[in-house]
């Protein structure tokens, strides 16, 4: 009788970060944001699917990040982000080879 409408597609991201800055290591260390997500005492939570129980919450979110897309919230900044990445066939990217490329 009905047929479903389709969902519009969430908002991806608010604004684009690029990939790569021609220094990271000295970005990350002297960025304000940055060095507030990196202390120790950051709790990190998944934002998705909060009415469901913790196992299926757990599934969810793996499942969003083999899929190239999850949400999380640092907890006592009350930050929140969406990732949005290429998902990698099989799990494993060729992209990113961590010997050739170290501290990246």
């Amino acid at each position: 009788l009905y047929e479903p409408q389709p969902q519009p597609p969430k908002p991806r991201l608010m604004f684009k970060m690029p990939r790569v800055v021609p220094d990271q290591k000295t970005k990350f260390e002297s960025d304000e944001l940055f060095r507030r997500l990196a202390r120790e005492t950051e709790q990190v939570r998944y934002t998705g699917y909060r009415d469901r129980p913790v196992e299926e919450r757990r599934q969810k979110c793996q499942s969003q990040c083999r899929d190239g897309y999850t949400e999380i919230a640092f907890v006592n900044t009350g930050t929140n982000l969406q990732l949005s990445f290429t998902p990698a066939p099989g799990g494993y990217s060729p992209d990113v080879d961590f010997n050739k490329e170290p501290g990246k």
